[in-house]
């Protein structure tokens, strides 16, 4: 389980090791002590309300399984950043093919659809971060195909891996090749951005319908309940 938490602290981190171990250690004694604060309720609830045997092992396997549930809160946030990441690169992939049939080159086509993103108002999300360190490292004259190969590794998904491999085994070409690989590139990712955005339609759905329920409930018994009222009276 270490190794797999690591990864996944990695992958949240943007591959910064440093920070990722710290964020690590930090996450492992959080989880530690709230599992055995969790551990400490339940036990003293299993004690007050005297519950038989086989209660209070349900409820020690309760304290149990609390790391899991906060292992399942990194898989959530890890989703979450892949999906914002793929929502935002086939718009990306479009900016850079109106460069390339402009007549740029590839160099600095990337270049500018990378600063025209960066510079889109939205210095957080996660995909405007990784291609801002691309200008960084294109500026300081490091190979596009390192940078490349970099943003590959930093975003670890397998739509950027494609996108990446793609521009390099198409380098060498240019021009309108290079463009309409791109556009064949980018209809697939546009499939992929519609379904994601299906996803978190129907995501948003289920999360509102437990508060209408609620409120239904809520004015079935305000409704019902004078005449209630009034039968037993």
């Amino acid at each position: 389980m270490g190794n797999r938490l690591r990864m996944r602290m990695l992958f949240l981190h943007e591959f910064r090791r440093e920070e990722s171990e710290a964020a690590l250690r930090g996450f492992v004694r959080r989880m530690y002590a709230e599992t055995g604060v969790v551990a400490l309720l339940l036990a003293a609830l299993a004690v007050i309300g005297e519950f038989g045997a086989a209660s209070s092992v349900a409820l020690l396997l309760l304290a149990a399984a609390y790391p899991l549930l906060k292992i399942r809160q990194l898989d959530k946030a890890i989703s979450d950043r892949k999906r914002m990441i793929l929502l935002e690169l086939p718009v990306f992939v479009n900016k850079l093919q109106l460069m390339l049939q402009a007549g740029l080159t590839l160099h600095a086509a990337f270049l500018r659809a990378a600063e025209t993103e960066t510079d889109s108002g939205r210095p957080d999300h996660p995909f405007g971060r990784q291609l801002a360190i691309a200008v960084s490292q294109l500026n300081n004259a490091m190979p596009l195909g390192q940078v490349l190969e970099l943003l590959s590794r930093r975003c670890g998904m397998q739509e950027v891996t494609f996108f990446t491999t793609a521009l390099q085994m198409n380098a060498r070409r240019g021009g309108d090749e290079l463009a309409a690989a791109l556009g064949l590139m980018s209809r697939e990712l546009w499939d992929k951005r519609k379904a994601a955005v299906r996803a978190l339609a129907e995501e948003a759905s289920a999360k509102m319908l437990f508060p209408l329920m609620f409120i239904f409930l809520a004015v079935l018994i305000a409704a019902g309940a004078p005449a209630l009222l009034l039968m037993n009276g």
